[in-house]
């Protein structure tokens, strides 16, 4: 098996050549690459500003939900380019014909990209976006905890601001569109520029001369504006093991709270999970199990392995292989475990390899061996070497590493790579994280591939000058100490 050349960057020489050509310059800047800042403080951006703007109107991260969305680091290049006044201008054209065009309801609409632009535009002075963002509050999408823009417009404008959020969520009152945990929202983030209480005092003195901003005080008091979630108490009641509907388990796990977790599991056994299971729609993910595995006894886990050997159903093997994690270690390997890598399910194959990962017999390395083409790896087969790996597998790894297109193999790769070496401060990691920093479409990914080269001691000069540029602030942190662009 061979691999292109391209692969994996050589530790010597960066990959790339300034001024970056079109092509270059439209993948980098999705991912966030600091060589866009070196190109626009050193080359400007003419021939380039139609990929800016696309970028500043469109939410180009691969998980929106967790990577730094980076308005301010393309606000930065912009003006670093000189190139504001050209724009600028587009951008907001951009935005304003979006919202004159486009429902209220419309989820494809990255509104609160949006506001995080246009707040980055409004602070160095540009009163349209000023405008725009207040107009963004007024129309927010149906549905979401706050509405877009009131973070933003609370942060331009403080004390004032924020009445006009409140005008915003009184007004989501009245037509009976307004989540219980809204407020607290605004206020908690009035009172991070603040001091606590600040938020609730103004919305007391305001309610007294204001109905509606009375009528959303005492919505505020009466409903419990905090988050709900499953965990905040400890009784009994709170957790039934194995009845009732699924919703009534908990799916996902703040981490402040997990030390919880023994308490509330402590009664389930592997039989309320089983009942569960069978009783669960087959779409359900069931990742409580993860949580449930982390504490369970050997002999619970034993008989869910035996569980799994006894299925035929997959979405009920998936659930299952759910327990099985490095804090939850399958407790024995046979063929028949082996052979769920080759399950026709592919949710159960990439499940498998996952549960497989938790142990270091040689038959799961000797599978880590076989299991390297593309569509193996794709699928998460790379995993097996997070428990079995030994020094010199490293050139059995780069080997089988490939390109494609399609950035959730990348990440998959990505993300199963860093399970390999996280633990492990060799210098054989340096160039799988090459091929990660290089290719993976993941900013979290590209933070932690950086922060293993860092500990092993290997991250190449060219890395360092280029990553003090990247987008996201905790990897100009990493590099420099400090989120400044």
């Amino acid at each position: 098996m061979s691999q292109t050349p391209s692969v994996i960057p050589d530790a010597h020489h960066a990959p790339y050549q300034l001024p970056l050509n079109p092509h270059d310059f439209k993948l980098a800047i999705q991912r966030g690459l600091g060589r866009i800042y070196q190109h626009a403080t050193q080359y400007g951006l003419e021939g380039m500003e139609d990929a800016v703007v696309h970028a500043c109107t469109h939410n180009l991260r691969y998980d929106t939900q967790c990577e730094d969305a980076s308005q301010d680091w393309l606000i930065n290049i912009i003006q670093c380019a000189n190139a504001q006044d050209r724009i600028f201008p587009r951008i907001l054209d951009h935005i304003e014909s979006t919202l004159a065009n486009t429902s209220a309801d419309d989820e494809e609409i990255p509104r609160y990209y949006f506001a995080g632009m246009l707040l980055e535009i409004a602070n160095v002075g540009i009163s349209r976006a000023r405008e725009l963002l207040y107009k963004l509050l007024i129309t927010p999408a149906a549905g979401y905890d706050t509405p877009p823009g009131a973070d933003e417009v609370i942060s331009l404008d403080g004390k004032d601001g924020l009445a006009h959020v409140f005008e915003q969520l009184a007004s989501l009152l009245n037509r009976d569109q307004l989540e219980q945990w809204t407020v607290g929202l605004c206020l908690s983030h009035y009172d991070e520029q603040h001091s606590e209480g600040d938020g609730l005092i103004l919305l007391s003195e305001w309610s007294r001369v204001n109905e509606e901003l009375s009528s959303l005080l005492e919505f505020y008091q009466t409903e419990n504006p905090s988050r709900p979630t499953c965990i905040e108490s400890n009784s009994e009641q709170d957790f039934q093991p194995g009845l009732g509907d699924y919703r009534s388990l908990p799916q996902f796990l703040d981490r402040s709270t997990r030390k919880k977790d023994a308490i509330r599991f402590r009664d389930t056994t592997a039989e309320d999970v089983i009942s569960w299971v069978n009783k669960a729609p087959g779409s359900n993910y069931g990742a409580w199990i993860r949580r449930w595995g982390r504490h369970a006894p050997k002999d619970e886990t034993l008989t869910i392995t035996s569980e799994i050997l006894r299925e035929t159903n997959p979405n009920h093997i998936h659930k299952y292989l759910m327990a099985f994690t490095q804090h939850c270690p399958l407790p024995f390997i046979d063929c028949r475990l082996l052979a769920l890598v080759d399950n026709p399910s592919e949710k159960v194959r990439w499940k498998s390899y996952q549960a497989l990962a938790t142990c270091s017999q040689s038959d799961i390395r000797e599978l880590a061996f076989t299991k390297r083409s593309r569509e193996n790896l794709t699928e998460g087969s790379l995993y097996l070497f997070t428990s079995s790996y030994q020094p010199g597998d490293h050139a059995v790894i780069e080997e089988a590493l490939f390109l494609t297109d399609d950035h959730h193999d990348l990440h998959t790769i990505g993300f199963s790579l860093l399970d390999i070496f996280k633990e492990r401060n060799t210098p054989e990691s340096l160039n799988s994280m090459l091929y990660l920093y290089e290719h993976g479409p993941c900013m979290n990914c590209r933070y932690h591939a950086i922060e293993i080269m860092q500990k092993a001691e290997v991250i190449p000069d060219w890395v360092s000058q280029e990553a003090r540029h990247d987008a996201d602030g905790s990897i100009r942190e990493l590099i420099t100490g400090s989120e400044d662009i």
